[in-house]
């Protein structure tokens, strides 16, 4: 027998995909950098409710910002914060995708920031989370997002809400925007390679593949091909439907 060993690389799979497209074009419902209106002041629409242990809460900030010259900002002074911030209501349509995002940082200590959504401006109301962070560190922007697909035609509030961090960090946002999404799948492909190194003769190697759809519409997998020599160890049920977001593996 030749037990000769044989080097190979994986092959990239071939995707065979029906996707199912609206003729949907991508709109902003919601946009602010905050650098319309003379600090502390917040712009029209904007409220804020502090529920913290100190007088800190939400202010129109003019140093520190993504976008100059002005954020929003909460200050630190070592006491424990609950401090919300509300932006204006946008009207949402069932079954459509919008992004929520924005640019945050903090000055230099562990802050902790969650966004919500409800019905009305106040905390009380704020019953559904989108995003979360336990422990922001970054020194530069970053931005923050969340995908969200309604299931009814909605009037909204989002909320950024800075909670427990007792301590002297400061948290700067800017450039907050909702926006519609386009009514296509954006697909992310994990692992495009991979390299198996050494194979000896009757030896089996694996590896799995995922792929993350963070686009504005549902994908549809029919049927997924793969080149010989190689062989899927497990064939996933499909057709595969993908949401926004999703994520799926094939082994």
């Amino acid at each position: 027998m030749n037990n000769t060993t044989h080097p190979q690389r994986l092959l990239l799979f071939a995707f065979f995909l029906a996707l199912s497209l609206f003729a949907r074009g991508q709109e902003t419902l919601l946009f602010e950098d905050f650098d319309d209106v003379n600090p502390p002041t917040l712009p029209a629409g904007w409220t804020e409710e502090n529920l913290s242990e100190s007088g800190n809460t939400w202010v129109t900030y003019a140093v520190f910002s993504y976008s100059p010259p002005n954020c929003v900002s909460v200050f630190g002074n070592w006491f424990n914060r609950d401090a919300w911030l509300f932006s204006p209501s946008v009207d949402l349509e069932a079954g459509v995708s919008y992004r929520v995002s924005f640019y945050y940082r903090t000055s230099y200590s562990p802050i902790q920031m969650q966004v919500k959504m409800g019905t009305a401006p106040s905390p009380e109301d704020m019953d559904t989370q989108i995003w979360l962070n336990n422990s922001i560190q970054n020194t530069t922007y970053q931005e923050g997002f969340a995908i969200i697909t309604p299931e009814e035609d909605m009037q909204v509030h989002f909320s950024w809400n800075v909670f427990e961090s007792a301590n002297n960090g400061s948290l700067y946002m800017d450039d907050v925007k909702v926006e519609e999404m386009e009514a296509v799948p954006e697909i992310s492909l994990h692992s495009t390679s991979h390299n198996y190194g050494t194979i000896s003769v009757n030896e089996t190697a694996e590896t799995t593949l995922g792929f993350t759809n963070l686009g504005g519409a549902p994908l549809t997998i029919n049927a997924v091909d793969v080149a010989p020599p190689f062989i899927r160890m497990a064939n996933p049920l499909l057709p595969t439907r993908l949401s926004t977001p999703a994520i799926m593996a094939i082994a």
